[in-house]
């Protein structure tokens, strides 16, 4: 499961052949997961596959910074899709109560940030990783 989800990633970026001279894009970016920076309970492959996308982020940033292309990692808290929609509204709660918002994020929330990172105006962010969880591990 773990090693799908890495692989995926790199897959999906096609930036294996960007490693080898082929000019695909300046800018790349993959989807982590609270869990891979916190882990959760029950959940230990899922937990390590999305901590193997934080370092291969960092890896492909440094791999391939020097070639102009940027590679950071976004790592979203709960978000209101329809992966919700079969959560107990107990379970809910529960969630929303640890994160410091007091409120499960929407869907355009994170997309602004991807559109960001895509954007000119973060075109000196490399390597980072950004948590958007309204708050969750603090």
């Amino acid at each position: 499961m773990g090693d799908c989800k890495v692989q995926g990633s790199v897959q999906r970026r096609g930036l294996i052949g960007l490693r080898f001279g082929e000019e695909i894009t300046d800018q790349a970016g993959d989807t982590s997961s609270i869990a891979g920076t916190y882990g959760n309970f029950g959940q230990g492959n899922y937990a390590a596959s999305k901590a193997g996308v934080i370092g291969l982020t960092k890896t492909w940033a440094r791999e391939l910074g020097p070639k102009g292309v940027r590679v950071n990692a976004v790592v979203p808290g709960s978000v209101a899709t329809h992966i919700l929609d079969t959560v107990p509204d107990e379970i809910l709660n529960q969630i929303k109560q640890a994160c410091w918002l007091r409120r499960i994020g929407r869907p355009e929330e994170l997309a602004n940030v991807y559109a960001f990172l895509a954007s000119d105006e973060a075109s000196y962010v490399n390597g980072a990783t950004l948590e958007v969880s309204g708050g969750v591990s603090l």
